[in-house]
């Protein structure tokens, strides 16, 4: 790979962000601000099959898709902070996972590889540490306690750990934590 070969897949000019892949890698979830909003777009790989997901007033992002590519789990700040939801596919069955108060941003969400188990950042206890809960967002587990901001959780392969970044030595390096049951 030399960068020679690349395919644009959005053409658009509104700036279209944070891809993310099922397992299968056919299809595709990111963010788009094209509607003047915020709001998350599914496609195939190829982008000729782009079907926007959300529709209103509040801004979504960071969206993921679990392995099969029937599920989504994304942040949305309905509220006026960010809160981690799900929803389908398909963008139905949208459904709140987290609920904090306004000074609280629970963000950068992913699904473990079963796809039964989210990991998430959250300010809650006063600064960014990682949490993990289950897809119906109960069973809420701190994976980590440090001084230190850690940021972008995703579960290895297996799901046996968690890998994020994270400032605790003075500058952001990637950490390995064993993940919940």
């Amino acid at each position: 790979a030399n960068g020679s070969n690349v395919f644009r897949i959005t053409d658009l000019a509104n700036p279209n962000l944070d891809p993310s892949l099922s397992g299968a890698g056919t299809k595709m979830v990111y963010t788009s601000t094209r509607s003047g909003n915020t709001d998350i777009y599914i496609n195939n790989i190829l982008g000729t099959n782009e079907q926007r997901r959300t529709a209103d007033t509040h801004a979504e992002y960071q969206a993921q898709l679990n392995r099969p590519g029937d599920k989504i789990v994304f942040v949305e700040e309905k509220d006026g902070n960010p809160e981690i939801y799900t929803m389908d596919s398909s963008g139905f069955n949208a459904r709140r996972l987290t609920t904090t108060a306004n000074t609280v941003a629970d963000t950068m969400p992913a699904f473990s590889p079963g796809g039964s188990r989210v990991v998430f950042v959250s300010d809650r206890d006063g600064n960014r540490e990682i949490y993990a809960m289950d897809i119906l967002g109960g069973n809420l587990t701190r994976i980590t306690n440090d001084a230190g901001d850690d940021i972008t959780p995703v579960y290895s392969a297996l799901g046996t750990s968690i890998i994020f970044a994270s400032n605790r030595g003075g500058t952001y390096q990637l950490y390995s934590v064993a993940a919940d049951a």
